[in-house]
């Protein structure tokens, strides 16, 4: 499942480590997110959704 939202950041929240930065900044995550949308283009996709984060380590 590809995602806005960065997943991968759940380690860090749920330990309270708010002092240091994401691995992947959010800007990043979104960005391969988006480059992921223009690989499948040609493919025949001509949509993305963006998923919203209720369940995430964000919520």
């Amino acid at each position: 499942m590809v995602t806005g939202y960065n997943q991968g950041d759940w380690d860090r929240l749920m330990k309270g480590e708010y002092d240091r930065p994401p691995e992947v900044s959010d800007a990043q995550n979104m960005d391969n997110t988006l480059y992921m949308g223009e690989l499948i283009e040609p493919l025949g996709f001509d949509s993305i959704w963006a998923t919203e984060h209720y369940g995430s380590a964000y919520s």
